[in-house]
């Protein structure tokens, strides 16, 4: 129901500047990434370390 409203999938957390489909990525939330992937989630968002989200 969240992305019918058109959010901004690409915003990255205040504390650790990770994005939506990283933390899906790590925590192994399939359906989730397939989702974001769907919503044009950038797949070259990387972490601070400069790990993308599907690394």
């Amino acid at each position: 129901m969240l992305l019918k409203t058109h959010p901004n999938v690409n915003f990255t957390t205040k504390n650790n500047n990770l994005s939506p489909l990283y933390i899906s990525c790590l925590h192994g939330h399939k359906e989730v990434v397939e989702l974001l992937l769907k919503k044009n989630s950038d797949v070259n968002l990387a972490s601070p370390n400069g790990i993308t989200p599907l690394f």
